[in-house]
């Protein structure tokens, strides 16, 4: 049977803020927005102490089982109301007021199990037309979120949901850990070799992108039954992980396309800060959203994918965007850009070095950790 979350919801609980403690006074640990996770856990590590009465802490204290939401911020990355499951001690904790705190009616539905259910909505865009935006904030409408509709079936399905999707979540983290050591290890070792790619921190020979790289795609394309097409959304942030392959006849292959083979790197200009950039495995056609670079013979093209996804490369390439909805990174910026040009054996030392962390992580997703 299918209910609203208002319907399942014993209370919601009061934000709180307090004051400043003064020496001698009692405090309480309060969990503010930035001590909320995008994965749905809270840190616990970094909380802010306030003085607060008494009288008001009766009914603001949290209890294990309540869902804290994001109910003003949010980011150009992520919407406001992403959902947090508070599993700490009873009657320590409190929120504040930009979190919407709710305790679920247990006698209908496990706490547990709605708290999947809210994130699975929000992470598929169920909740889009639950805010609105001031002055670069955005706000939660309680109202129209407490108004969606939630399934509730019987306890022993809540849960052997709950379980499995307990299990798939803890062997994310494990498998998302080891990734992460991964590109950190990666990122660690450019810097090492290359240092800062703006600042050009060991001074090596720069030529602008546009006269190292060729940056139009392949005129003549061969003849076959199907092509790769590759969109933004099957790019992996940050990595530049390929996330699936879709295949067509060309007659489906639309106008605003460019084909690419093997020796380009495909740089996103749309929302830069995603940091998109693909290494491609085999020819295919590509979005024009993404900009086609074959570098010379002396740039290696994993060199160049590792430099475009420096945090320092990242943050000066979307300053330069413009457009308020899809910005995209300036064109003219990136013909610019004065890339950095070490000597090619050092480039092949670090891709060689790439190639054994790639095979790390393939080691890593294809283990089986269920």
């Amino acid at each position: 049977m299918k209910h609203q979350i208002s319907d399942v919801i014993l209370t919601e609980i009061k934000g709180l803020w307090g004051d400043e403690p003064m020496a001698g006074d009692s405090v309480t640990p309060v969990i503010k927005t930035n001590n909320m996770t995008y994965e749905g856990y809270i840190n616990y590590s970094d909380l802010t102490m306030r003085h607060i009465e008494k009288s008001k802490l009766e009914k603001g204290y949290l209890l294990k089982g309540d869902l804290l939401i994001e109910k003003s911020g949010g980011t150009k990355y992520h919407s406001v109301g992403y959902v947090n499951f508070f599993d700490g001690e009873n009657d320590k904790y409190v929120c504040n007021n930009f979190v919407l705190a709710l305790r679920p009616n247990a006698t209908i539905i496990r706490p547990k199990y709605l708290f999947h259910q809210l994130k699975y909505k929000y992470e598929s865009g169920k909740f889009a037309d639950c805010y609105n935006k001031t002055t670069g904030i955005q706000n939660l409408q309680i109202k129209t979120y407490l108004s969606k509709g939630v399934l509730i079936p019987s306890f022993g399905e809540q849960d052997r949901v709950i379980k499995t999707l307990d299990d798939i979540t803890t062997n994310i983290h494990v498998k998302q850990n080891q990734l992460n050591e991964l590109d950190c290890l990666v990122k660690s070792r450019f810097m090492e070799m290359f240092g800062d790619p703006i600042s050009n921190s060991k001074q090596w020979p720069t030529e602008p992108l546009s006269e190292c790289c060729q940056m139009n795609g392949i005129k003549k394309y061969p003849k076959q039954d199907k092509y790769w097409i590759l969109n933004l959304d099957r790019i992996e942030s940050g990595t530049g992980a390929v996330l699936a392959k879709d295949y067509a006849s060309i007659d489906m292959v639309g106008n605003s396309t460019f084909f690419f083979d093997e020796s380009y790197v495909l740089y996103s200009k749309l929302r830069p800060y995603l940091n998109k950039v693909a290494l491609p495995d085999e020819p295919g056609f590509a979005t024009t959203e993404l900009v086609p670079l074959k570098p010379a013979s002396y740039i290696n093209r994993t060199f160049l994918a590792t430099l475009l996804r420096t945090e320092s490369f990242v943050a000066w390439i979307d300053s330069t965007s413009s457009g308020a909805k899809m910005p995209r990174a300036s064109m003219d910026s990136l013909r610019g850009f004065k890339a950095i040009i070490p000597p090619i054996t050092l480039q092949n030392d670090f891709a060689n070095f790439v190639n054994l962390i790639d095979k790390s992580r393939f080691v890593c997703h294809s283990r089986n950790f269920l």
